[in-house]
């Protein structure tokens, strides 16, 4: 338990940083290790707040010698408290980056240390700051990164109508240009025209028109004509008959009987007189 002195020297730490102060913020230091508490510390002193651990009930009388009036009381847990030179902004998000990445044990919820920030309390406005409000401040990125990409969304649509100026200005400088080509234009059309109507002129005959039906006969004539290909028949295609090696005599047996020789009735072979005459020759 802290002496008489010891409170004392609170008191003191706590009133001299709370005339410096723009802004508080509440947490709940409870279940987190003195070497992550001291981490915290280190993180909030780069952007010039400091964490200090004053009881409520002083706490809450420091503040009402400056004629304000927070609900301490509703908050029942030991309660460390963040002293911000500036706005809520300025240590919200160092606090919120502290808290979001200590270890979640198991079976825990993955919001449990996150809800350790309790609220906080603008000492310029004199008004106090919800929990829920102090974590969504948190999740903002840092001043100099909102005022660059501001700076980007208003720069966009200037960039846009200065490049559609520039577009502007090009064609603006093309036009004499086109209209020089737009004058050529008929002037060669023109002369072209021309010799196409001197043309028939200079070709036509002496004759009248059955000369110029000589003349175009011969021109066919002369002129080379394409041969045409040879147009072959086609014949419809047909398997090839592969040759069986049988024996000589299975062969001349099928021979036989594709073409048998002529017979009487009794067995005998018929043959005509011219080959009786060869065969006794």
């Amino acid at each position: 338990m802290k002496s008489k002195a010891q409170k004392g020297e609170e008191m003191k730490r706590a009133k001299e940083l709370l005339d410096k102060s723009g802004s508080l913020i509440f947490t709940d230091f409870t279940k987190v290790s003195a070497e992550d508490v001291r981490t915290l510390r280190n993180e909030l002193k780069k952007s010039g707040a400091r964490f200090l651990v004053v009881k409520k009930r002083l706490l809450a009388l420091l503040l009402k010698e400056k004629g304000i009036d927070a609900n301490l009381g509703q908050f029942k847990v030991s309660v460390g408290t963040i002293f911000a030179e500036g706005g809520a902004d300025v240590a919200a998000g160092p606090t919120y980056r502290f808290f979001s990445g200590l270890e979640v044990p198991e079976g825990g919820t993955k919001d449990m240390w996150t809800r350790k920030i309790l609220g906080g309390y603008d000492l310029a406005g004199n008004a106090p700051i919800e929990g829920a409000q102090m974590i969504a401040i948190g999740k903002l990125p840092p001043r100099e990164v909102l005022l660059s990409q501001l700076l980007g969304v208003m720069a966009g649509p200037v960039r846009a109508f200065l490049y559609l100026l520039s577009e502007k200005a090009k064609q603006g400088g093309a036009a004499p240009a086109g209209a020089s080509a737009s004058a050529e234009a008929p002037a060669a059309e023109a002369a072209s025209e021309a010799p196409a109507a001197e043309s028939p002129a200079a070709e036509t005959p002496a004759g009248g028109p059955s000369s110029i039906s000589c003349a175009r006969r011969r021109s066919r004539a002369a002129r080379p004509q394409a041969r045409r290909p040879l147009r072959r028949r086609l014949r419809p295609w047909k398997p090839k008959r592969r040759r069986q090696n049988l024996p000589r005599r299975i062969r001349r047996r099928r021979r036989r009987r594709k073409h048998p020789r002529k017979t009487s009735s009794k067995g005998q072979i018929i043959i005509t007189l011219r080959q009786w005459q060869i065969m006794n020759s």
